[in-house]
């Protein structure tokens, strides 16, 4: 099985997402760009190629966060809650 790294500055979402995965993660630390989306998907497959550029031959796991209100058809913020 191959090691998977988890890209994030933030210890306790890699020790988070280790626990709920069930299996070791290695960490590390990239600034990637988050690009203005709708389509979670659209953003995380972004996320994934900027990774795999940066570190050529790592498996990388990557996270997005999204926030979708009923009041904003259900839709917004959706993956531009950082913004």
């Amino acid at each position: 099985m191959s090691t998977f790294t988890l890209i994030t500055g933030n210890e306790r979402k890699h020790e988070e997402i280790q626990a709920l995965l069930g299996l070791p993660l290695a960490r590390h630390a990239l600034d990637l760009a988050e690009i203005q989306e709708l389509d979670a998907h659209v953003v995380i497959a972004h996320k994934l190629r900027e990774a795999q550029r940066e570190l050529p031959g790592v498996t990388v796991l990557v996270e997005d966060t999204s926030l979708m209100l009923a009041c904003l058809s259900g839709r917004l913020p959706g993956p531009l809650i950082r913004w």
